[in-house]
């Protein structure tokens, strides 16, 4: 008969080990993580202000000027929903909805450029997307016409 059982488990050392094994990890993922979800929502205020733009040229088709608007919620109503910012969820109020974006839209006239009599522009326009939510208010895109 043995004095000593023997003892099953894991030692404090190979737990401690295994703890900064996997601390170590975490450092190096999370901020690679992190990148990649922000380099995703820069992709979509890009996407979203190209469809902007294809949205604008159909307008100055159609009324031979651009739709402006200071903020998101002005732009969908002056574009007569032309444009709409992805995601948007037609089940949800307009206010849950702009709640959820990561960024907020405006269209103005570019410098110098001719209005109509609306005060629309109909030369080139300037659409800004400004970071909310989770992007900081640093994150802007713009694109020009």
């Amino acid at each position: 008969m043995d004095r000593y059982p023997r003892q099953h488990g894991f030692t404090l050392i190979e737990v401690m080990v295994t703890m900064a094994i996997i601390a170590l990890l975490a450092a190096v993922a999370i901020p690679a993580y992190n990148g990649y979800v922000h380099t995703a929502r820069m992709s979509e205020g890009q996407d979203n202000l190209a469809t902007l733009r294809l949205a604008q040229i159909e307008s100055f088709e159609e009324n031979d000027s651009f739709f402006i608007g200071a903020n998101t919620a002005a732009l969908i109503l002056s574009s007569g929903n032309r444009w709409l910012p992805t995601p948007w969820d037609r089940t949800l109020t307009n206010a849950q909805n702009l709640a959820r974006l990561n960024f907020t839209y405006s269209v103005a006239n570019c410098a110098g450029g001719a209005v109509n009599a609306l005060g629309n522009p109909t030369q080139c326009f300037v659409a800004t997307a400004t970071g909310q939510n989770q992007l900081a208010a640093t994150d802007t895109l713009q694109v020009t016409n």
